[in-house]
């Protein structure tokens, strides 16, 4: 899903595009190491307007036997050797100390 806003004045207050023009406001990329992406993009000259993680992750890990992922004593590091799906995991706690477990789906099973 994608959302387009269009409006007279962008969030900067720069004046509207002209017919034929473009003006690129947001892009999402995907990077495997955040803090460099950030030196390289800001090198480039482009404006950071968020950056927001806002949990600490784990380290993606897989299971040592089927049920693991409730044991920390069982995770092996690193995501599943053989790319299953639903055999990488993650884990997270909300701000109140629930414990939430991320779960890598790549294809989903039938009927899900």
């Amino acid at each position: 899903m994608s959302t387009v806003e269009v409006s007279g004045e962008s969030a900067t207050g720069s004046p509207p595009v002209k017919p034929g023009e473009m003006r690129l406001e947001l892009v999402v990329v995907p990077v495997s190491d955040i803090d460099r992406a950030k030196e390289f993009y800001g090198s480039l000259g482009w404006r950071l307007d968020a950056d927001i993680r806002g949990a600490q992750v784990s380290k993606v890990f897989h299971e040592a036997m089927p049920g693991a992922r409730f044991h920390d004593s069982d995770h092996l590091p690193g995501p599943a050797p053989d790319s299953a799906t639903y055999g990488s995991f993650a884990t997270f706690n909300d701000p109140d100390g629930n414990g939430w477990l991320l779960q890598e789906i790549t294809t989903r099973l039938p009927g899900r």
